[in-house]
């Protein structure tokens, strides 16, 4: 078994591992749903919609190196996939903006997979394509969990955000620089510009949270010592 085997099966457990903070990030939106509560309150429709298009960036760099790397590819289609029904239930609650997000992303979904089906005909001739729309994201992603982060401050308060997902994500964003270094940093250096921007901005807001998370479990305990004793 090779480094890049290795890595990249590291990085698929890992991305596998993120895909269930991502469902369980869905899952916390459909709960509050199912209560009458807004399902998705406080939850950034800027940082789920370039968490989305991050993901599948990821998908077409994946198919457009040769050989197409299969360990890219296919864990970071499920991962938008589930990403997308977060936007979908976004669209339900919210007006055109997120509308509009959910037929960009559903439009370029349609797209990827008539990559995918293409194949090796766009191999590294859509690379310098996919290369420029990794950078660009990487950007995106930036500004989107800053726009997270800034409401999370702004409200004092986590609403319907579920952490494991953040969690789960910057162990991948991790194991993804371990595969860039098997892969050679010469032709990975796109994916760890994105890994890296997405890995600091976890790290800033999993702090902010256990901060907010604290005070509201301090809020609460409070709450209930004065109803305790009038």
């Amino acid at each position: 078994m090779t480094f890049l085997d290795m890595a990249g099966g590291l990085n698929s457990l890992m991305i596998v591992a993120s895909l269930y903070g991502i469902w369980a990030q869905l899952r916390t939106v459909l709960q509050r749903r199912a209560r009458g509560e807004t399902a998705t309150d406080l939850l950034s429709l800027n940082q789920f919609s370039v968490s989305y298009f991050a993901y599948w960036s990821f998908f077409l760099y994946g198919l457009s190196v040769t050989p197409i790397n299969h360990y890219l590819v296919w864990p970071r289609l499920a991962a938008a996939l589930l990403v997308l029904g977060i936007l979908l239930q976004m669209a339900r609650e919210r007006g055109r903006a997120a509308k509009g997000v959910c037929t960009l992303a559903l439009l370029s979904l349609g797209l990827g997979l008539a990559v995918a089906t293409l194949g090796p005909q766009l191999q590294d001739s859509g690379r310098w394509l996919a290369t420029v729309l990794i950078l660009g994201i990487s950007l995106m992603l930036a500004q989107g969990y800053g726009h997270q982060i800034l409401l999370m401050w702004r409200e004092k308060r986590t609403g319907a955000i579920n952490i494991r997902m953040s969690q789960w994500i910057l162990a991948m964003d991790l194991s993804t620089l371990l595969l860039v270094t098997a892969m050679g940093w010469q032709s990975g250096w796109p994916l760890a510009v994105l890994a890296i921007t997405s890995a600091l901005t976890k790290v800033i807001l999993l702090g902010l949270y256990r901060y907010l998370a604290t005070d509201e479990s301090t809020g609460r305990s409070g709450s209930q010592a004065d109803e305790a004793h009038p």
